[in-house]
């Protein structure tokens, strides 16, 4: 019979998914419905509080036009406005003008005192002369706003306009009712003058947030007047998001602005001044909905749990099936021949997986125990054959220092001085202790190979040092200014029969250290180095080569230091370049043992 296995994850996700989606769903949707039921019924309150508060500043708004029009029109001021053009015709004397001046101020003072949301009047003369007129306040324009006024209110002819009191004054947040003052009298229409009433909308504001507590936004078609009351929350610094607000088909918004969630409503009727927003802190309206979010909360903990027992009721039976094969693991004495394919009952797949995977893991280690044991039997016996190839250096070194006494004896400086420097070379080459050497120390294996060259090429061979002192002491990789010379004397020496002056000039350049060994042998090929790197051409000659080289000073030094190789046209010499940071004897310390480069 095939058992059909499920893996843990796969069942306890199974059982949680489904009670958590029953759970989500149910709760949702009560959610859903709670929070639409509250928007709509704070909508329908909103609407019967604010309409009629809506209306009645309205109302206010209508009655200061209509007491601007009055005024305008009045007998009393059209008297005076007329009988003052007439003296302006004829220039007669001031102070005949300052009377009928002062008729009109009287007129204007007259209708305004009463009216508690006009703050004070403005009469401004055909000359550009203000005149203040104070009702609850004193606020008079400079000659500048006056002007600006004057002339905003000559190019309506005729028409009332509302100018906000923030362009023209920095004195409180008024309205300003604005109207020329034109003669009607045989409908000549000339200038006299230009009446302004200052309108107090703190008071408007007030007077709607005693009927509603919210915030309210009053905004003109023409988004030239705009007006924020009652602010909170920092709704100022965000006033252009909730213009920008869209209201949905239900006649209300939620933006969330600054943090916080705002139910907005608007209010725009034809015919009004201003179109009005209300905006209430959302958090404050969802109480009862919070309440009943916390029932569901506390149903959603119990579905939870329910789950959660349930999952623990799977666990066991998975526990059951780990617990064997823990039993079985704890079992194997010998990890030397660890036991395969012992036939335990798994239920869970999750533990028949777990439990071929430790069969195969039991085969793998009991091969590579196999394999290790095979190694260490071929590591002892590199060792003893390690061991005994160590004969044949000591031997040839015995070998030399004979032969250099019987030179020496036979008095034969020349093949003597070779003897030895071929004895520290080789002394030098088998000795794998030391990777990084001082410049001095490397300067004396090069001393000794070119001792040797020179008993071979004799005058044709001119070698020159030119080491900056500071750089004696600093660490370079063994044997690498040593293959460089000979690359100098094969690619330059033995491909030329004149002498060949071959120098070796060390010096620092900021934090590094550059080596150059330069010859005036031929040429060499273009681009050498990255032709060797990537296998065009293949390394002639003897040594270790300048790849080795590279290789050797990027692995100590980094990738940014090594060898490359330059043609000084002018000079007609060839130049290898070993460039590396400087490192001092005590920080070579540490990586002078660090293993083979």
């Amino acid at each position: 019979m095939i058992i059909r296995r499920f893996t843990l994850v796969q069942q306890v996700l199974g059982i949680l998914l489904v009670g958590f989606t029953v759970v989500f769903i149910a709760g949702s949707m009560v959610m859903r419905a709670l929070q639409t039921a509250n928007l709509m019924y704070i909508y329908e309150q909103t609407q019967q509080l604010v309409q009629s508060s809506v209306n009645g500043a309205e109302e206010k708004l209508a009655d200061i036009s209509a007491t601007l029009y009055d005024l305008v029109v009045s007998n009393a001021i059209q008297e005076a406005g007329s009988n003052y053009l007439t003296l302006q015709d004829k220039e007669n004397s001031l102070s005949a003008q300052m009377t009928f001046q002062d008729t009109i101020t009287a007129a204007i003072q007259s209708s305004v005192i009463d009216n508690d949301l006009i703050t004070c009047a403005n009469y401004i003369n055909m000359h550009g002369d203000v005149r203040a007129v104070a009702s609850t306040g004193y606020i008079k324009l400079d000659s500048e706003a006056a002007a600006q006024v004057e002339q905003q209110a000559i190019d309506a002819k005729g028409y009332t306009i509302l100018i906000d009191g923030k362009t023209v004054t920095d004195e409180g947040s008024y309205l300003l009712f604005v109207k020329e003052l034109r003669e009607k009298k045989a409908l000549s229409m000339r200038h006299i003058g230009v009446i302004i009433l200052f309108v107090d909308m703190e008071k408007i504001g007030e007077a709607l947030a005693d009927a509603y507590n919210g915030t309210y936004i009053l905004q003109n078609d023409q988004d030239s007047l705009l007006y924020l009351f009652n602010e909170t929350g920092g709704i100022e610094q965000n006033e252009a998001l909730f213009i920008q607000t869209d209201m949905n088909e239900k006649g209300y918004a939620l933006p969330k602005i600054g943090g916080r969630y705002y139910f907005v409503t608007e209010f725009h009727n034809s015919g009004h001044i201003f179109s009005y927003r209300v905006l209430l802190p959302y958090n404050d309206l969802f109480f009862k909905v919070e309440q009943l979010f916390s029932r569901f909360v506390g149903i959603f903990i119990l579905g939870c749990l329910g789950a959660l027992a349930l999952s623990m009721f799977l666990m066991r039976r998975v526990t059951m099936d780990i617990n064997r094969l823990r039993n079985h693991i704890g079992n194997i004495s010998d990890v030397a021949d660890i036991p395969i394919n012992i036939n335990i009952p798994m239920h869970n797949r999750d533990s028949y997986e777990l439990y071929t995977t430790f069969n195969t893991m039991a085969e793998y280690i009991n091969r590579l125990i196999r394999d290790n044991y095979e190694k260490q039997i071929l590591v002892k016996e590199t060792q003893l054959a390690t061991l005994q190839a160590q004969i044949n250096p000591h031997f040839l070194y015995n070998t030399l220092n004979s032969i250099y006494w019987r030179a020496k004896k036979a008095k034969d400086p020349g093949l003597a001085g070779m003897i030895d420097s071929l004895s520290n070379l080789l002394r030098e080459a088998t000795n794998v202790d030391e990777t990084l050497i001082t410049i001095d120390k490397e300067l004396e294996i090069v001393c000794h190979y070119a001792r040797i060259q020179k008993q071979r090429y004799a005058e044709r061979l001119n070698l020159t040092f030119d080491v900056a002192e500071e750089c004696s002491n600093l660490m370079i990789p063994k044997f690498t200014l040593q293959p460089m010379l000979e690359n100098a004397i094969h690619y330059g020496l033995e491909c030329m029969l004149e002498p060949c002056d071959i120098c070796i000039r060390i010096h620092s350049e900021g934090d590094d250290c550059v080596c150059w060994v330069c010859n005036k042998g031929p040429a060499p090929a273009e681009n050498l180095m990255e032709n060797l790197k990537n296998g065009s051409i293949e390394l002639q000659g003897n040594g270790i080569g300048l790849l080795n080289i590279d290789k050797r000073i990027k692995t100590v030094f980094g990738e940014q230091y090594g060898v490359c190789v330059m043609r000084d046209k002018e000079r007609a010499e060839t130049i290898v370049q070993a460039s590396f940071r400087k490192k001092l004897l005590a920080e070579g310390e540490g990586v002078a043992h660090a293993g083979e480069l």
